[in-house]
């Protein structure tokens, strides 16, 4: 289906090197919007984590469907163990969650990777307010470490 992806895939390179992606999908009608920590799936909904001795080298997320609230509610993005690890808690009037098809700037970078220990899932946190609505991504890019 049209904007869906299977992770990870091998199609990103960066400095003559080849990167594997993953995508994680934050959706209302699949995963609710309580406030606290979400642990988001695969495109499909299935369990997926970050993989164990791997540095990511860049983040991005992109707004699929406007995320919604009855409140001036708050999402973080990050993994377990980090919260904010890929994003602060911001409002969602900001762009990043307010426009339908918007993909934020890196929020991790080769300048500044970040390497796991162990596998670990990726997370939105709302806070302040219940989330009523909307569907996001969270797209990784990364190089299986040794």
């Amino acid at each position: 289906a049209a904007g869906t992806v299977a992770g990870p895939t091998l199609d990103r390179t960066f400095a003559g090197q080849n990167f594997l992606t993953q995508v994680y999908r934050y959706s209302f009608a699949a995963n609710g919007g309580a406030q606290g920590a979400i642990t988001l799936t695969d495109q499909n909904g299935n369990a997926q984590t970050i993989p164990t001795k791997c540095i990511i080298v860049g983040a991005w997320i992109h707004d699929f469907s406007q995320i919604t609230s009855g409140g001036a509610a708050t999402v973080s993005v990050g993994y377990t163990g980090s919260a904010a690890g890929f994003l602060a808690a911001t409002l969602i009037s900001n762009a990043i969650f307010a426009t339908p098809n918007t993909v934020t700037t890196t929020l991790v970078t080769a300048a500044a990777p970040l390497k796991t220990s162990t596998a670990t899932s990726v997370t939105i946190t709302p806070g302040i307010a219940d989330l009523t609505g909307g569907i996001l991504y969270v797209e990784l890019i990364y190089k299986q470490a040794v």
